[in-house]
């Protein structure tokens, strides 16, 4: 059989996510290739939007080279084991997606360019993952973005507004 674990291709019931642990794992520091913070608080012209794309150490580096991103951080959302470990979440027993929190200044770079370069890394990344789209400013999550930026690819990432998970901010960059 491909799929050898179940939770590779559907997400866990509560009963079946892992417990994980009430403290985060590290604490937030400076962005190890620009040395600003990746945890807030940040500047305030900046917004902030966590993007999954599946394996996020190759798409932090396409958005912390944009004009306009202020700092990211990567680390893992979407999920019900509150601050997972790497190896949880490669486990598929917590239902996380890896994420890139983006830190961007709006006046710079817009919601929509940002969605523009996500939206291209997604059509780039044909494997097996769950995309998606946190923001904690409703606004940004405007349908006239979003359909203009996925017209042409018939379907949607999954789209939350929500408060960001401890886990998102501050993972290692070191596996």
């Amino acid at each position: 059989m491909f799929f050898t674990n179940p939770f590779k291709s559907r997400l866990p019931e509560a009963e079946e996510a892992l417990k994980g642990r009430a403290a985060a794992i590290m604490s937030p520091g400076a962005h190890a290739a620009h040395g600003r913070p990746i945890a807030p608080p940040f500047p305030k012209d900046v917004q902030l939007v966590q993007l999954g794309l599946g394996c996020f150490w190759g798409a932090e580096r396409l958005f912390w080279t944009q004009e306009g991103v202020y700092s990211t951080a990567v680390g893992y959302a979407g999920g019900r084991t509150p601050n997972p470990t790497y190896e949880e979440v490669c486990s598929g027993q917590t239902g996380h997606s890896e994420v890139v929190l983006v830190a961007f200044q709006p006046d710079i770079l817009s919601f929509e360019a940002l969605l523009a370069i996500f939206g291209k890394a997604m059509t780039r990344h044909r494997a097996i993952v769950r995309e998606m789209i946190l923001a904690r400013n409703i606004a940004l999550l405007s349908i006239h973005h979003l359909l203009k930026c996925w017209r042409r690819r018939g379907a949607l990432p999954v789209i939350m507004a929500r408060n960001w998970p401890q886990a998102a901010l501050g993972k290692s960059r070191q596996r």
